[in-house]
């Protein structure tokens, strides 16, 4: 899952390294708008990565791991 959620997240951020330069050579209002739009749709690619790592982290390994890193770190231990 961690994999998959990688992989998820390189890609968006190829994608969007590329819209940001297509969007700010170009100045165009309407590509503007429609990087905002494709971004932040209801099936868009932050949704995605949203919904992967909601499901990362209810994994039990990672819920089990979770509050002793906390404990860790605020006791001045390794993060």
């Amino acid at each position: 899952m961690l994999h998959d959620w990688r992989n998820e997240a390189e890609i968006f951020n190829h994608q969007l390294s590329l819209a940001e330069i297509l969007a700010f050579t170009n100045g165009s209002d309407e590509v503007l708008r429609d990087l905002h739009q494709g971004l932040h749709s209801a099936d868009g690619p932050l949704e995605r990565m949203q919904e992967h790592l909601t499901a990362l982290l209810a994994t039990s390994a990672l819920e089990a791991a979770l509050p002793e890193r906390r404990d860790n770190a605020e006791a001045g231990g390794p993060r």
